[in-house]
């Protein structure tokens, strides 16, 4: 009597796959860009520590 599907609207198995794989991979990519980017702010971040040591600390400590 009710049929919660009809009959011409199967979804095959490797449409189904195909549609997981494609809803996840721009998830993966977005936390491999996060990575990306959280690795690149604390390279800068050692760069400009590095920096700061390196030329600001002798020129404070010149001044004294």
């Amino acid at each position: 009597m009710f049929s919660p599907q009809p009959s011409g609207s199967t979804l095959k198995p490797e449409y189904l796959a195909w549609m997981i794989s494609l809803t996840i991979l721009p998830l993966l990519f977005a936390l491999l860009g996060q990575k990306q980017l959280l690795s690149c702010a604390l390279a800068i971040g050692d760069w400009s520590e590095s920096l700061f040591q390196g030329i600001a600390l002798p020129i404070l400590d010149s001044s004294e």
